[in-house]
């Protein structure tokens, strides 16, 4: 299947790659592409606000309407656990109590640096809302740049283990509050802060239950090729294809999940060939039309159009190893390859991401 009918069919795209190679404006164009046929939501899950500057619109905690049937949204991990201890709480004196105490200050800033752990529990609400016939995900560009997929299989893994059904039994927690550890703890902490902990596992123990829920529900999505799509970003330059090639042979290989798509963005178009022409004759053609112009001063007309065929020799070069690299490649993976060309300026705007699809999709 190519990219586009992957944007077409499927639930979910997510979009992977190392910081700096376009991928979040890879990602909006493809949800612009997507949104021609189908009501699209682009979700981003970097702090950072690419999405946002790319779109040209301003992002809040909620879904953002950009046009027509394209809507945008940015994940903020500590509304999203507000949002989850507001579901849960049994009334509005214990919801004030909890949210006030000391203890969820810690853990809402802990959530805070877990952007991948948190998409997982709003990206499955979104598909099961199911206002969206397809949700692209642009992840953040971390050195773990493959933490969005693989929180899903850890954490199945930490919930299987019983530690987490051991640590959150309010039996459990209340006789640490009330025996003896107390005592010990309390001279690192206070008994209050201890009380606040005790109480908000007593509480929200469903809560974290239906976190467990929706985290096996979740990987079941991701894992599952007839609803996930997986593309990965790249550049044709050599750190950035081995980064490509490492991240196809993680998901693959370790993770098992199948890489549909590598894009490869900011590709060197290739000029027109010189048909026989050498260097030499066309700087002489050169600089005899620009001396027929009159536009460049008789001493510059010769260093300028030997400068322009020296660049224009070295740009012809540096697109052939780029089409050279690209073609390796594409001889070890067993996916699509998509060449993106370079744009003369950068992506700021619904109208530049336009010409980013109508260059990726015609």
């Amino acid at each position: 299947m190519t990219l586009q009918s992957q944007l077409r069919d499927k639930r979910l795209v997510v979009f992977l790659g190392a910081g700096g190679v376009g991928k979040t404006t890879i990602a909006a164009a493809c949800a612009v592409q997507a949104a021609r046929e189908r009501e699209t939501l682009a979700l981003t899950i970097d702090p950072a606000r690419r999405l946002a500057d790319a779109l040209g619109v301003r992002l809040g905690a909620g879904e953002t309407r950009v046009e027509g049937r394209l809507s945008a949204a940015m994940l903020d991990s500590k509304q999203a656990l507000d949002d989850m201890v507001r579901k849960y709480a049994p009334d509005q004196e214990r919801l004030q109590r909890i949210m006030a105490s000391p203890f969820y200050a810690q853990l809402s800033d802990a959530f805070a640096g877990s952007e991948e752990f948190v998409a997982s529990g709003q990206l499955y609400e979104l598909l099961q809302q199911q206002r969206y016939e397809l949700v692209v995900v642009d992840t953040p560009p971390s050195k773990h740049a493959l933490d969005f997929l693989e929180v899903p299989e850890r954490l199945v893994k930490v919930f299987d283990s019983g530690a987490v059904s051991w640590l959150f039994k309010p039996t459990r927690l209340l006789r640490l509050a009330g025996g003896r550890a107390t005592a010990l703890l309390a001279r690192w902490t206070s008994q209050r802060y201890i009380e606040d902990v005790a109480d908000f596992f007593t509480q929200f123990d469903r809560m974290f239950l239906d976190m467990e829920q929706r985290v096996r529900a979740m990987r079941g999505i991701l894992t599952d090729p007839a609803q996930t799509a997986i593309a990965i970003v790249a550049l044709p330059e050599p750190a950035s294809m081995l980064a490509a090639r490492t991240f196809h042979r993680e998901l693959t290989e370790r993770l098992r999940m199948p890489v549909d798509a590598i894009v490869v963005n900011r590709v060197l178009t290739n000029p027109p060939p010189q048909r026989g022409v050498s260097d030499e004759e066309l700087a002489r053609l050169l600089a005899k039309a620009l001396e027929h112009s009159g536009t460049v001063p008789r001493a510059h007309v010769e260093p300028l159009s030997q400068g322009v065929v020296r660049g224009a020799s070295l740009y012809r070069a540096m697109a052939q190893h780029q089409q050279e690299a690209i073609r390796a490649l594409a001889s070890e993976v067993a996916c699509e390859v998509v060449q993106v060309p370079a744009l003369p300026e950068s992506v700021s705007s619904l109208a530049g991401l336009e010409k980013l699809r109508a260059a990726m999709f015609g």
